[in-house]
């Protein structure tokens, strides 16, 4: 069984969308690439959690937009 990030308060599992949430496997300058599990294929991904807080200027976002171009295989704007 996968490790699965539960709230501390009422022990209920973190899902996003169709995927549940695992344990942190990275930490970046933005934020955190944890564990997630695909609900119904059960395939594992990597889920990419930004903190808005860290971005905090317009460098910032313009790294933040190219690299989510990159991984979606966008051409260039």
């Amino acid at each position: 069984m996968p490790a699965v990030a539960s709230d501390k308060k009422s022990g209920r599992v973190k899902r996003v969308g169709n995927y549940v949430i695992g344990k942190t496997i990275g930490e970046g300058t933005f934020g955190r690439v944890r564990l997630g599990t695909h609900i119904l294929t059960n395939e594992k991904v990597a889920l990419k959690i930004l903190e808005k807080q860290r971005i905090v200027d317009v460098a910032d976002m313009q790294r933040v937009t190219r690299e989510i171009q990159i991984l979606k295989g966008d051409p260039d704007p």
